[in-house]
């Protein structure tokens, strides 16, 4: 049995009539995947960015508010209109308020984080032992009129003091987060800029970031909490993490479904 030969610059098994799993003499990119994963990348990032900046701005809108209070409350003690007991009392409440408020607001990791500083607001009762030791070396129960006095006011006082440590890291998240943005934003223009069909890249652009955003806020807004539990830093950051990778498929995956159904429409020359 005579076994042909290859046409120069044919393969030895399309010869023999063989097909391998690929097209002969064609190229095989890896650009879906590659594309995907930019994708994922641009989702999670901006769902991180945007949080990151949001987070900055309730922490500048929580210190505001409770420097007022601590100064307005300060100004009462000071005039005799409020009692520095009253005042006390006050301040204590107010900043536990506006803290649990702000961290409703919060994303996922930005409110675990802060519990995992401080899980709940202090009670008066610990603010004034905490300054009664730091003044007098002694606890709230041994103090003297006089010195308890001094302790209430101190927590007034302290009532709008800023945690440098938190705030710090704040500030360096605002940055970190526009810088995110732009960088989000040079990947997408990119993609735009070297696509064949600009307008569907757009398009699909578009899908993949606002589905991933979608997907982080919702996963961290319902799914944080109960699976991760006050504190877990890590654990909410995964939550929001796998919420922008499910939300930019899904939003994918129906920009490609709704492009596939109107160019199926308009083989149909409907009049």
């Amino acid at each position: 049995m005579n076994t042909p030969t290859p046409a120069r610059g044919q393969p030895e098994h399309a010869a023999l009539g063989e097909s391998g799993p690929f097209a002969v003499n064609q190229e095989h990119e890896l650009e879906g995947p590659l594309r995907q994963a930019i994708d994922l990348f641009e989702a999670a990032a901006s769902r991180f960015a945007t949080d990151a900046i949001r987070d900055a701005r309730l922490r500048q809108i929580y210190m505001s508010n409770i420097q007022r209070i601590s100064r307005e409350v300060r100004a009462e003690v000071d005039a005799g209109r409020v009692s520095v007991i009253d005042g006390a009392k006050f301040c204590q409440r107010m900043r536990n308020q506006i803290m649990a408020e702000t961290r409703a607001v919060s994303s996922a990791q930005g409110r675990a984080y802060a519990e995992s500083l401080k899980e709940e607001g202090r009670t008066l009762e610990w603010l004034l032992d905490k300054h009664a030791r730091t003044l007098f070396r002694r606890p709230f129960s041994e103090l003297s009129d006089s010195e308890r006095a001094k302790a209430y006011y101190s927590v007034v006082e302290s009532a709008g003091r800023d945690s440098v440590r938190v705030s710090t890291l704040t500030q360096r998240l605002r940055v970190i987060g526009k810088v995110g943005l732009l960088v989000t934003a040079i990947f997408g223009v990119h993609a735009v800029a070297v696509a064949d069909d600009k307008p569907r890249e757009v398009l699909r652009q578009g899908a993949a970031i606002g589905g991933g955003m979608a997907g982080g806020a919702l996963a961290g807004a319902v799914l944080a909490a109960p699976v991760c539990g006050p504190g877990a830093v890590v654990c909410a950051v995964a939550v929001v993490l796998l919420g922008s990778v499910a939300g930019s498929l899904a939003a994918e995956q129906l920009e490609q479904t709704a492009e596939e159904e109107l160019e199926e429409f308009a083989r149909w020359n409907l009049r």
